[in-house]
């Protein structure tokens, strides 16, 4: 039986070779790029994600406010041009004259049984033409005549009819009425004013 020896040295590893180093370091620092890139590149997703779905909620929500706009700019302009119309009509009201109590003095003085009776009023210039009795054109003529709002009474083209039972005829009658008085405070209308920013969104802060 031969002699065994043993040693009692520590046995050392053989040193690494340059592909068993390039394999532990993928085992471990490069396994940990790797993972740290994915999350990078995850996240980068995610928040693309999230950033298109806000582009496309505030492009939309732009789109909403600019019609919105769109259409109280139409109103606005309608609303204007409707304003510049009522303030000329309103002008036109309160600088012309009134001439309701000389219209109703004027009914009352024409009598019913006048035919084809005609009126018209250009600028002060009052022409009434029509027909009836002789008598009743008569005192149509004296009451214009007599009345405080009417001068220059004049009448032109008379005819008569002859009938059996009673004479009849046209008439022309022209007078100029007299001056009256602007109209009063109390049918004097106010209108209202635009406001400028009406229909304009609300800022963030309310206004």
């Amino acid at each position: 039986m031969g002699l065994q020896g043993f040693n009692l040295l520590k046995q050392q590893p053989a040193p690494p070779t340059t592909w068993e180093k390039i394999y532990i370091w993928i085992l471990g620092t490069a396994r940990v790029i790797i993972i740290i890139v994915e999350l990078i590149v995850i996240g980068a997703f995610v928040t693309r994600v999230v950033v298109d779905t806000q582009g496309r909620r505030i492009e939309k929500d732009i789109e909403n406010r600019e019609r919105t706009i769109s259409g109280f700019e139409e109103s606005i302009v309608r609303y204007r041009i409707i304003q510049t119309r009522t303030k000329n009509y309103k002008s036109i009201w309160e600088n012309s004259s009134n001439k309701a109590p000389v219209m109703a003095e004027l009914n009352s003085l024409l009598a019913a049984d006048f035919a084809d009776l005609r009126v018209s009023i250009e600028g002060d210039l009052l022409t009434i033409r029509g027909g009836g009795t002789i008598e009743r054109i008569s005192v149509l003529e004296k009451a214009v005549k007599e009345s405080d709002s009417f001068m220059n009474v004049e009448a032109f083209e008379i005819t008569t009819e002859e009938d059996d039972i009673i004479s009849r005829g046209s008439f022309g009658l022209r007078a100029i009425i007299k001056a009256v008085n602007k109209r009063t405070e109390t049918q004097q209308t106010e209108i209202p004013q635009i406001d400028p920013n009406i229909g304009l969104p609300a800022d963030n802060n309310g206004n």
